[in-house]
């Protein structure tokens, strides 16, 4: 009896773990061997494997060029994306900086399933707004 009430009382007073947050200090895109940089695309992997809500930190007005050979998520239902679906509350704090795929013909972001997405304080330059509600990403149903 006691293992049980103390069971109930701890899952009462549980808290949510806090965001986790991803500094993004390489401007590369796709991902690269070393393990001292990060790159938006490992940042939203590592958000998406953590799952929950994540917030991302690109670098104070840096801009990050799409390199349209690498495709992340390339399916018939969405197209060409450059980064990969995002699956969790994600939010990345752009700090002024700039995403630009001028030229390539391809989404920045699919949102999936129950994932989200909000981007603060960041430039969306080219890339192709298709899809779901619009913008510069598709998002999927989800609850």
């Amino acid at each position: 009896m006691k293992t049980i009430v103390l069971a109930l009382a701890a899952s009462l007073f549980a808290v949510s773990a806090p965001a986790a947050t991803y500094t993004v200090n390489s401007t590369a895109h796709g991902t690269d061997a070393s393990s001292a940089t990060t790159t938006l695309v490992e940042a939203i992997q590592k958000a998406n494997t953590a799952g929950g809500t994540q917030i991302i930190e690109l670098a104070a007005g840096a801009t990050y060029l799409a390199d349209d050979t690498v495709y992340i998520d390339n399916t018939e239902r969405t197209g060409r994306t450059l980064y990969p679906r995002i699956t969790c509350n994600l939010t990345i704090n752009g700090n002024g900086a700039t995403l630009d795929a001028t030229g390539k013909k391809a989404r920045f972001f699919v949102v999936g399933g129950s994932g989200a997405l909000t981007l603060n304080q960041m430039n969306l330059v080219g890339a192709k707004a298709k899809g779901g509600n619009g913008g510069a990403g598709w998002f999927m149903g989800g609850g």
